[in-house]
């Protein structure tokens, strides 16, 4: 949980200075960001195993 709320709130350096540089918000956006980085990440994975179950399945 704690490296959750770090990864939410820090992210990676490179992003995290791109934000601070172009979003007034700072932290807020950033937080924003990297959680929707975050749910993007692991909805893209659940969707290639979905589509890799059913290139399976219509192989076989």
């Amino acid at each position: 949980m704690v490296k959750l709320v770090d990864t939410l709130l820090l992210g990676s350096s490179a992003r995290a200075s791109r934000f601070e540089s172009e979003d007034p918000l700072g932290p807020l956006s950033l937080a924003i960001a990297n959680l929707l980085h975050i749910i993007s990440n692991g909805l893209e994975r659940s969707l290639r195993k979905v589509f890799e179950e059913m290139k399976r399945d219509l192989s076989d």
